[in-house]
């Protein structure tokens, strides 16, 4: 989760741990990242259209792989 762009971070609370999610603008839309865990996800299905649906698609992404 290394970069030198701006990202915006958020931490939640999931099963007992600290989720990470982190969003960034970029000129055609939004993407993601989220830690939880020693679990690190890339967004790989393209950006989002607003902030929301970034961290949605986050948070969805680390409950399927926490399950």
């Amino acid at each position: 989760m290394s970069d030198r762009t701006n990202w915006h971070e958020s931490t939640i609370p999931m099963d007992g741990q600290q989720m990470l999610v982190r969003t960034r603008h970029l000129p055609d839309g939004w993407d993601w990242q989220v830690r939880l865990g020693d679990e690190c996800v890339s967004n790989s299905s393209g950006l989002a259209d607003t902030q929301e649906r970034a961290i949605s698609a986050a948070i969805h992404e680390a409950a399927a792989r926490a399950i």
